[in-house]
This record gives C-alpha cells, structure tokens and sequence, in this order.
C-alpha cells in the first residue's frame, strides 16, 4: 500500500500554517490523496479489468466500477486472517462450525470507505477552495482564495477520512470463481470474475498495446467471449476487410486509418466524417 501517513503530516503541516494559501494547498494535496486511495484499489483490481475500459477518470467512478465488474470488496473493510495451522485433507472442514474452530493468525486489515462520500469530498474541496468563486454582483469581493474557515473544514474532514483508511496495511481482491479467454489477436490471457460478469459486457485485452476487445454473454454452457469487430468491403476484390473495433471506435474526425486486405493486398483507407441523415416526414 501507498504510505498515506506522510500525506497526512504534509496535509497537517499545511493547516498548522494558517495562511490562506497554505490551506488552498492543503485542499489540493487532499484531492490527490483522496485519488491516489482510489486509483490504488483499481492498481489492485487489474488483471481483471483492463484501463482501456475505463468509462470515467473520475476517483469514485473509477472504484464504483471496480466495485461493479471486478472486485466487489474494494471500498469494503474487512480483515484477512488464515489458520495457523494447515487442514488436514484426510479430514476437511465439513461446516461453518469447523471453519470457526480453527485457530486464525490475523495476516492484515483492510479499510473501506462510502465511494459516494468520497466522491463529494472529492467535489467540495475543489469547490471550496480550487477555483475563484463566480461574482453574483458588481459587489461581489472577488478573490482568488476561497473561504478560509470552509476550507478548513473540508481538510478537515479528508484528514478524518485518510487516517482511518491509513489504519489498513493490505488491499485485498474478492474470492471466488473465475473465467479466462486467450485473446484472438495477441495470445494474452483475459480473465474476469464470474459472478460479476453481466451480459453485455466489455472485456478489453489485457495487453495495452492490444487492439481487441469482447462482448460478454451469459449462455447455458457458461460465458462466450464475441469479438468486437467493424467491418469494411475491400474495393479491390469485394470481400470483407475485418477489424478491431477499437481501432475503428478510436479515430478523429478526418483521420486515416489504412487497412490491408486479407484477400488481395488491397490497401483500404478508412476516414471518419460527418455525415447527414435526411428523414421523410411522416404523413
């Protein structure tokens, strides 16, 4: 884990301080605590989730999803302990019973947190103290700190967060049954957690330099992995020129994309452009 009882004496140090632009600062290294805690639990949930899924950059969003798609335990506290002395497996644990008679050893604590509320702290102590507030009238004192005594109590209340959390000393990924998918296009090993798999879902390849990516569907005989593709007719020889999606999902207005076809060499080129769709009214 990322040492947060540093951040917290930095943080301190600033407040003690006093001067307003301390506390502006002290806002600041505070928001950037609160984004290293998340982005921490997403370091950790990697392997079954890929950054190129990522659907926000926000620090709530981000754990909201890990929460979501792969590791359901990521804001929740909770200790980890393991027996201290090995099962025997001529006599396995038979109920929950037998589980609770064994001694434990604690190994670690991890410290969760409400992803909502950090997500408004998070918010409010940009609002307080990261930007000039907008002037309701010509009367208005225009400054470019923001309150000091709200200020303070937005640190206040991220210090109060950031030393519970920095009581933990592990994070930890949920247990439980996994899937796995040999990626089409680069050979690498996509796994997911079952029980969080939703149909519909997208699973990108693990390797960043990869292209590829999936759709999840839940079936009868478990979960399929449909390969996202955009495809093209090749003008050389008619047939079909097959592409990831993402690279396709990827491109900017007016720019290139050259593809080769399979078939006959032919070299496509592939432009993205506004286009306009005229429909008829309806009588």
């Amino acid at each position: 884990m990322k040492d947060i009882g540093s951040r917290i004496e930095k943080i301190e140090a600033l407040l003690a301080d006093s001067s307003v632009s301390s506390l502006t600062y002290a806002a600041l290294e505070s928001r950037f605590t609160i984004e290293l805690i998340c982005y921490e639990r997403l370091m950790t949930a990697y392997g079954y989730t890929s950054y190129s899924d990522l659907r926000k950059w926000q620090p709530k969003d981000v754990v909201q999803q890990v929460v979501q798609e792969a590791n359901e335990l990521a804001a929740t506290s909770l200790k980890f302990s393991i027996s201290a002395t090995p099962v025997d497996p001529n006599k396995p644990p038979q109920s929950v019973t037998d589980y609770e008679n064994f001694e434990y050893v604690e190994v670690g604590t991890q410290i969760g947190f409400d992803v909502k509320e950090i997500g408004k702290l998070w918010n409010s102590l940009s609002g307080a103290a990261l930007h000039v507030q907008t002037p309701k009238s010509k009367d208005s004192d225009l400054s470019v700190y923001g309150d000091p005594v709200k200020i303070r109590t937005k640190v206040d209340k991220a210090l109060d967060l950031f030393r519970k959390v920095a009581e933990g000393n592990l994070l930890t990924s949920s247990p439980g049954p996994e899937i796995s998918y040999k990626c089409d296009g680069c050979g690498a090993t996509i796994k997911r957690k079952q029980n969080l798999v939703c149909n519909g879902m997208v699973a990108s390849c693990s390797s960043e330099a990869c292209k590829e990516s999936y759709v999840l569907t839940i079936s009868e005989s478990g979960v399929e992995f449909g390969r996202r593709q955009k495809l093209f007719p090749c003008d050389g020889c008619g047939k079909t020129i097959v592409l990831p999606a993402k690279l396709a999902e990827g491109l900017r207005l007016d720019q290139i994309l050259t593809a080769e076809c399979e078939d006959c060499g032919e070299k496509a080129e592939i432009v993205l452009r506004p286009c306009k769709v005229v429909r008829s009214k309806k009588t």
